[in-house]
C-alpha cells in the first residue's frame, strides 16, 4: 500500500492542443500494487499490478469522490536464447481514468480516458567476447499514439476528444561498447 501528499507540484498539461506547464497545490496518490518475479536459468518473467486513486481537488466543495481510481498491469519477459542473445519483451496496460471537471456551464462532469496497451520488443547480442553489445527492437508495436478522452455534457449531447500519449511506432538500434574491463 502507499500514499504520497506533494504540495505545489509541476506538472505537464495539454489545454487546447499545447503543452503547458503549471502547479498542482495538491498531489496526492494512494494504492496498492504488488510485483512479482519469477527467474530460472533461461527466462525472467517480471509483473506488477497497480490499483492507483489521484487526488480530486473538486472534492474539497462539491459532492464527488476524494480520489479516482484506475488499474494498471505491466508484465517483462526477458528470454535468453542463447549464452549471449536475449529477447526482451515488455507490456503495459493503463485502464481506464475517471477524472471530474467544469463544464461550459459550470457543472461538474465526469471524464474518463480510455483504456490502452503498450508493447515493446528488443533483442540483445553480445559480440567481440562480451566487449559489443548490440540492441535492436521497437517500441510502441501497436502504435498507439492517443486515447480518447469523453465526457457527458448533458442529457442529451456526449463529447469526446482524443489525447496523445506517444509518437507511434519507433525502431531503435544501440550500441554499448566496452572500452576497458574491471574484474572484482
Amino acid at each position: 500500500a502507499f500514499y504520497n501528499n506533494i504540495e505545489n507540484k509541476i506538472s505537464l498539461s495539454n489545454v487546447n492542443s499545447q503543452y503547458s506547464y503549471f502547479n498542482i497545490e495538491k498531489h496526492k496518490t494512494q494504492g496498492i500494487s504488488m510485483k512479482v518475479k519469477i527467474s530460472s536459468h533461461n527466462v525472467i518473467f517480471d509483473n506488477g499490478i497497480s490499483y492507483t486513486g489521484k487526488y480530486n481537488n473538486l472534492s474539497e466543495d462539491n459532492n464527488v469522490n476524494s480520489f479516482n481510481y484506475s488499474f494498471d498491469y505491466k508484465s517483462n519477459v526477458i528470454l535468453n536464447i542463447s549464452a549471449k542473445t536475449t529477447l526482451n519483451i515488455f507490456y503495459k496496460y493503463n485502464g481506464v481514468e475517471p477524472t471530474f471537471t467544469f463544464n461550459e456551464n459550470d457543472e461538474i462532469i465526469e471524464t474518463k480516458t480510455e483504456d490502452y496497451h503498450l508493447l515493446d520488443l528488443s533483442i540483445n547480442k553480445n559480440i567481440l567476447k562480451e566487449k559489443v553489445e548490440l540492441t535492436i527492437g521497437c517500441k510502441n508495436i501497436i502504435n498507439v499514439t492517443e486515447i480518447k478522452a469523453s465526457s457527458e455534457n448533458t442529457i442529451h449531447s456526449y463529447n469526446s476528444n482524443s489525447i496523445p500519449i506517444g509518437y507511434g511506432r519507433t525502431f531503435f538500434t544501440r550500441l554499448n561498447i566496452k572500452l576497458w574491463r574491471r574484474d572484482i
